[in-house]
């Protein structure tokens, strides 16, 4: 998100709750990436974020958080490790994804920020998480597991595009979150019964 000073609160924390669904969402594809764009945004001022969580624009948690998504990236081309990572990676995202809109809505009071990062947090990184649940079972059942590989590389590329436009422009991403996402599900959902009835 681009950083705008904007005289309406109430706009900046919609741009906010935006760019914190469209991370979530990725974190369900994978952890490490959208924390990576997250920090990359506080540190080039992308980002309006609370003083007390400045210190992950740093560039040693840049360089802590760019090793971790090369590791990341990688595991997933190792056939069991990538199944091992993508189950426990479920908790994991669902706690990433609250924690980071909670960061992201510091002007709320407590209870609202926290009913908002749990709902669209962590409910976003369910639900990318489902898409990807989802398209691997696909994948494995139809290529035995050979096309994991692609489905990875697919994955990687469009997270880093959804998370970058989270950073610079959350109202378009979540015009096209709502377009997108529920088109995904509905195939996705429609060719598991034909997978499932052909069985």
């Amino acid at each position: 998100m681009v950083k705008v000073y904007l005289d309406s609160e109430f706009l900046q924390i919609l741009l906010n709750v935006f760019a914190g669904i469209g991370l979530s969402l990725s974190i369900g594809f994978r952890i490490f990436m959208p924390l990576l764009f997250f920090s990359i945004g506080i540190n080039r001022e992308w980002i309006a974020i609370a003083e007390k969580y400045q210190w992950l624009g740093d560039e040693r948690v840049l360089w802590i958080l760019g090793a971790a998504v090369v590791i990341e990236i990688i595991a997933y081309y190792i056939p069991f490790i990538d199944s091992v990572l993508h189950t426990l990676s479920l908790p994991l995202s669902l706690i990433a994804g609250a924690v980071l809109m909670v960061m992201l809505l510091q002007e709320l009071s407590t209870v609202p920020m926290w009913v908002i990062s749990l709902t669209f947090g962590s409910g976003s990184a369910l639900i990318g998480k489902m898409i990807s649940s989802g398209l691997r079972f696909l994948t494995t059942f139809t290529t035995a597991g050979a096309g994991n590989w692609i489905l990875s590389t697919l994955e990687s590329i469009k997270v880093a595009i959804v998370s970058l436009l989270a950073m610079v422009a959350p109202m378009i991403l979540f015009v096209l979150i709502i377009i997108f996402v529920p088109y995904a599900i509905s195939k996705i959902v429609k060719k598991r019964k034909a997978v499932s009835v052909g069985t």
